[in-house]
Order: C-alpha cells, then sequence, then structure tokens
C-alpha cells in the first residue's frame, strides 16, 4: 500500500493524497476547485526494479485542476500593468517622432 503523502503543484495548490493499494488509482478533488467540481488523480504502482520491488506513487495528473484566484488575479494585474507600460512607451515614441518630424517643417 502507497502511504498518504502531499504534493505541491505550482500555482494549483496542495493536493493531499490518501493511502490506496497496489494497482488502485487515488482520486481527489482539487484544492481550488471551487464553482465547478474537478479532480486529479495518482496511481499506486510496483516499482519494475529487478533487486527490489517496491510501491511507489506514479507521476501526479493534477492538469484539470484550476489555479488558485489569488494566483489568477495576480497574473491578471500583471499582465495588465506590462501592456500598459508597453502602450506608454509606445504613445511617447509615436508623441517624440511627430515632434521631430514638426520641428523641421518650415512654416
Amino acid at each position: 500500500m502507497c502511504r498518504a503523502s502531499a504534493s505541491r503543484h505550482g500555482r494549483k495548490g496542495n493536493i493531499h493524497w490518501p493511502a490506496t493499494g497496489v494497482g488502485s488509482r487515488s482520486i481527489v478533488r482539487c484544492p481550488y476547485a471551487y464553482d465547478q467540481p474537478s479532480y486529479a488523480h495518482r496511481d499506486c504502482i510496483l516499482s519494475a526494479a529487478a533487486s527490489q520491488r517496491t510501491l511507489k506513487w506514479d507521476y501526479a495528473n493534477a492538469t484539470a485542476c484550476p489555479y488558485s484566484p489569488f494566483r489568477l488575479a495576480v497574473d491578471r494585474l500583471a499582465a495588465f500593468v506590462v501592456s500598459l507600460i508597453t502602450f506608454l512607451i509606445f504613445f511617447m515614441s509615436v508623441h517624440k517622432l511627430i515632434e521631430l518630424c514638426c520641428a523641421s517643417v518650415p512654416e
């Protein structure tokens, strides 16, 4: 039986896996699945090493888990600030270019 454990999945939070028997799949609800249920899964397998066969957890599939709401807000704020700064730099460049063009034209 694979022991209970927890895994950290970046922006998706800590996922707590219960003890599971060999050949079984552990399915748990995602930490930030508030409004729509979504689940992650992980298999308990017997290692293929000939010298010593041990039980271990396979790769955890948490791709269906949503990001935390706080993390999404931070990402959106960062994207907005970057786009605003990019726009201001572009606007200032165009404004400076217009000044240079108009300054060289005699009246």
